[in-house]
């Protein structure tokens, strides 16, 4: 059978249970060691899952955020002012785009809106206007510096090949 005749004739039989993890990983398992680098590799090198797990979790008891919600917070901050900044410091367009700049005002227009915004839906003793202006004014710096790198984005010269 040739290559092509085994990738589209059918899938493979089976699903992957806990019970392979268990045999396969379990010390003195045969070829433990190898199945443990092949796991512990990836893990190690790749989305860098350790500084991330320890960095993330750090943030979570500093800011006394059990929910994420604060955490989600700040990414929205950073999402929305960073971008404009970087691109401001290289004086390019690279690694940006005319519709990427869009969505980080659409970003801050739905994340930061007094009206409707999904942490004044789900918490609006803590997060209405009256309760905590500071979000919203937070809001609306995200919102001048997201418009900015717009501004910036069409000011800098086109991308080059």
């Amino acid at each position: 059978m040739n290559i092509i005749e085994r990738l589209i004739s059918g899938y493979p039989q089976g699903d992957v249970s806990p019970q392979d993890f268990i045999d396969h990983l379990s010390i003195g398992a045969d070829g433990w060691v190898g199945a443990w680098g092949a796991v512990g590799l990836p893990v190690i090198i790749g989305i860098q899952i350790v500084c991330f797990y320890v960095g993330l979790n750090l943030l979570r008891f500093e800011l006394h955020d059990s929910t994420m919600w604060k955490f989600w917070i700040f990414t929205q901050v950073l999402i929305t002012i960073v971008p404009g900044l970087v691109m401001e410091h290289r004086q390019s367009r690279k690694g940006f785009s005319l519709w990427l700049h869009i969505v980080y005002i659409c970003v801050a227009l739905v994340s930061f809106n007094p009206w409707c915004n999904m942490w004044e839906a789900i918490a609006p003793d803590f997060f209405s206007l009256d309760a905590n202006p500071w979000y919203y004014i937070m809001g609306v710096v995200c919102l001048f510096f997201s418009v900015r790198g717009l501004v910036q984005y069409i000011q800098l010269p086109a991308k080059t090949q």
